[in-house]
């Protein structure tokens, strides 16, 4: 994922989880239960901060991506935040969440949803690797749906996304106009895609921790 992209989207994933634990604090930790119920005025207002994030994820894709890309990969976030609210809910509340994919998308199985996107693009040539990025983090992130809890299924979904997704060349290096800017067309490309990869193996690391 180009690391503009990263920035966007882990930053409003820290904002849904932030948003999901002031509202469901988990009981304990690596719990998926929360403590209390919200009530019908409760999960609205979870949903509406929570469409909020959604909106400023689309506004920061779509500053580096085209309009029906950035629609696609809103998707299976919108799937994974649902699933989170849906694991700490109350089983008497859990019929009462309004769906965020139902308000964005007109859907409401996301967990089918997921895995039937993944398969129909991964099988069409030419198809963004944005979205590729996004089913990938999402897996990462804890996504299940069908295959909740199926560890070596969502591996095999994760393999095939990562076939997916390549990764950019660097830039072409230009003329220069004398001698001494030689050493300076390779350094500097060897030295921003370093830095740009500790970047992205940072924010994974951060994932897995919040993840755990």
């Amino acid at each position: 994922m180009k690391l503009e992209h990263w920035q966007v989207v882990f930053t409003q994933y820290r904002q849904a989880q932030s948003v999901l634990d002031g509202w469901l604090p988990q009981s304990a930790p690596g719990s998926a239960a929360a403590v209390g119920l919200l009530g019908r005025e409760g999960l609205r207002r979870l949903h509406d901060e929570l469409l909020e994030v959604i909106e400023r994820l689309r506004a920061g894709l779509g500053a580096h991506a085209r309009d029906e890309e950035v629609q696609d990969a809103l998707k299976p976030f919108t799937y994974l935040v649902d699933e989170r609210v849906l694991l700490r809910l109350a089983d008497s509340e859990q019929p009462l969440w309004p769906l965020l994919q139902y308000r964005l998308f007109g859907e409401d199985g996301g967990g089918e949803a997921f895995y039937t996107l993944a398969d129909q693009r991964l099988d069409q040539p030419g198809s963004p690797a944005l979205l590729f990025e996004m089913l990938h983090f999402c897996i990462t992130a804890g996504f299940g749906g069908r295959y909740l809890g199926h560890t070596a299924k969502l591996r095999e979904y994760q393999e095939r996304l990562s076939a997916r997704i390549v990764t950019p060349p660097p830039p072409p290096a230009f003329a220069g106009a004398g001698e001494s800017s030689g050493p300076l067309l390779y350094a500097f490309p060897a030295r921003y895609y370093a830095a740009s990869a500790a970047s992205v193996l940072g924010l994974q690391c951060l994932l897995w921790w919040v993840t755990r």
